[in-house]
């Protein structure tokens, strides 16, 4: 990940619940990150999904005049990256960033680069170590979309959710015996 985030340390979703059985339906969750050498303190990186969307007002739009309706737009302190799920990146304001190129990573997609790293070939650009924490990111945003408004303090290292037990009952699970996963798990009676 560009910016090293690591995994974040505080969640809070505003999200309406979501069902028993399901993820959240729409999602507006913000994830807080530890500085890094890329950041400033207290990073705040903010989720919207499923029509819920960001206050756009104050961003600057790109030469078509409007926003796409998938994509990420990154705050900067001297301009915005507007990245569209399908598209290359944008520098934006327009205008401030015109003589500006953005530089091409040589590289593939994910599916290729993972098959030629299994036969042999360069490692992958996403490896488990960058897979890892986003992933653990990206469940801790499910997980706090599942109680609206608590705010959810995380201990990577001890894999534990430290001021909440209801959503810390949620981390880990009972295997059946011979399933086990040690440290996260507790053997239960076989079915």
């Amino acid at each position: 990940m560009p910016l090293k985030l690591g995994v974040p340390h505080r969640i809070i979703s505003d999200s309406s619940k979501a069902p028993a059985k399901s993820y959240g339906m729409q999602n507006h969750t913000r994830f807080t990150f530890d500085a890094t050498e890329f950041t400033t303190d207290d990073f705040l990186l903010t989720w919207s999904d499923g029509g819920r969307m960001p206050d756009t007002a104050s961003w600057p739009k790109p030469a078509s005049n409007s926003l796409p309706d998938q994509g990420s737009m990154f705050v900067g302190e001297k301009g915005y990256v507007l990245l569209p799920h399908i598209g290359d990146p944008i520098l934006l304001p327009t205008a401030d960033f015109s003589q500006k190129e953005i530089e091409r990573v040589a590289g593939g997609d994910h599916y290729h680069l993972f098959v030629d790293a299994c036969l042999g070939g360069s490692p992958t650009t996403a490896h488990f170590g960058y897979a890892g924490p986003l992933t653990e990111a990206v469940l801790l945003g499910v997980l706090a979309n599942r109680f609206p408004k608590q705010e959810i303090l995380w201990d990577s290292e001890a894999l534990k959710i430290t001021n909440f037990d209801a959503a810390n009952a949620l981390i880990k699970r009972d295997y059946r015996e011979g399933f086990e996963v040690e440290g996260l798990s507790t053997p239960v009676a076989s079915l």
